[in-house]
């Protein structure tokens, strides 16, 4: 009877020590996120835009209208990062990024299996292709200051870089 007390003992002494030799790596397995340093732009269409979008009558000119409109302030973010005005180009950069999800939900319950709607879903691959590199060209995701610096910008600046450009 005593061997076998001293066996359980034994049993939950080297468990014990095992689990709490285990703690460091359990820890290290949490994922730790980095902190948000400022919230992503707010994504809302101006009541100007909802309006000229709501006058088209078919889905072809509804996604004109859209697309127009977020070209217009896709060229405003443009120029207002071009003038380090990072704040007014973020926030421009959110009424396109609304516009696109408002077509994309306007699209969304038109039946899949028309010519019409492939064609206007063709149309918006499209204008989304040709905007993608405006979109990257604006420059480097640390000009806009209150985001802070990250490694890439730092490797770009050093003097072991030359040539690969920088920020």
């Amino acid at each position: 009877m005593k061997s076998q007390k001293t066996q359980l003992k034994n049993f939950v002494q080297i468990s014990l020590l095992c689990l709490l030799t285990q703690l460091p790596v359990f820890q290290a397995q949490e994922i730790r996120q980095q902190p948000i340093t400022a919230p992503p732009p707010m994504k809302l269409v101006p009541h100007e835009d909802r309006s000229q979008i709501d006058v088209a009558k078919d889905p072809k000119a509804r996604l004109r209208n859209t697309l127009e409109l977020a070209e217009t302030h896709l060229t405003k973010a443009e120029a207002e990062t071009a003038q380090h005005d990072y704040d007014a180009a973020s926030a421009e950069l959110g009424k396109y990024a609304a516009l696109i999800e408002d077509l994309l939900a306007f699209l969304s319950p038109m039946s899949h299996d028309s010519n019409k709607t492939r064609d206007l879903y063709k149309r918006l691959e499209l204008t989304l292709r040709a905007q993608g590199p405006r979109l990257t060209s604006m420059g480097c995701p640390c000009a806009f200051r209150r985001f802070g610096r990250h490694r890439s910008c730092a490797i770009a600046r050093s003097p072991h870089a030359a040539g690969r450009g920088t920020c």
